[in-house]
């Protein structure tokens, strides 16, 4: 599961009628311009409540 949530996804048109906003962009382009600057973004699965991204850049 944690694998696909750095993959863009798509909604029918029925599903975005009744679900909340978004195109399911935002982390797949988090990771890839993360990617491009030498660095990451990877989900911090060391917390037991909510959720926590750890981004990682290089000095410059």
């Amino acid at each position: 599961m944690h694998k696909k949530l750095f993959v863009p996804f798509t909604k029918s048109a029925s599903d975005a009628a009744h679900s909340a906003p978004g195109v399911g962009l935002g982390l797949a382009i988090s990771r890839r311009l993360a990617r491009q600057m030498n660095g990451d973004l990877i989900l911090d699965e060391s917390i037991s409540t909510g959720t926590r991204f750890l981004l990682t850049l290089p000095l410059a």
